[in-house]
């Protein structure tokens, strides 16, 4: 299998890749190629590709590791981030900043997977951080008064409701 086309989208961290057959169980030279880029870039942006929630789980297992045979999958189709849907996550306008579970000591995600089933124009861009490039490249000044700070940031069902509802559904919490 030749080796799928990438491009860098910036020299920190993130690739474009182009040309994945969306099958289950991948090749194991694509598979090896996937992992590669994963942990050596981050953030993995497909190209030209047509998925169901299948392949998606599917590949986002594989990526961090979990050989998992396509039969054994846990699908969870009933997360929604939509502003046309009142039960999703976000119901009204654009998504906000926001982090994903990274910092959950009970509900931590380990890999997050996005696809757009419908993306009207103009579109809020998705945008994505590097917490890892920042602190190895942030200016030592810096790096030694925020050494041992702490952030938590907190989200309940009952945050989730209360943004439906129009209200803010976020607090701070300054340690």
């Amino acid at each position: 299998m030749p080796r799928l086309p990438v491009q860098d989208l910036n020299p920190m961290f993130g690739v474009e890749i182009w040309g994945l057959d969306p099958c289950t169980p991948l090749d194991p030279e694509t598979l090896a190629q996937l992992r590669t880029l994963f942990d050596q870039k981050g953030v993995l942006i497909f190209r030209e590709i047509d998925v169901d929630i299948e392949f998606q789980t599917y590949l986002s297992e594989v990526l961090i590791g979990n050989d998992i045979a396509p039969s054994d999958l846990q699908l969870n189709d009933k997360f929604l981030i939509s502003n046309k849907e009142p039960q999703a996550a976000a119901p009204r306008g654009r998504l906000l900043y926001h982090c994903d579970q990274m910092w959950s000591e009970h509900d931590r995600v380990d890999i997050i997977s996005l696809y757009g089933q419908e993306v009207g124009q103009p579109a809020t861009p998705t945008m994505f951080v590097s917490a890892e490039y920042t602190w190895r490249t942030l200016p030592g000044d810096l790096r030694d008064r925020v050494e041992g700070c702490r952030a938590v940031q907190h989200y309940t069902p009952e945050t989730y409701a209360k943004r439906a509802k129009g209200g803010h559904g976020c607090s701070c919490v300054h340690i």
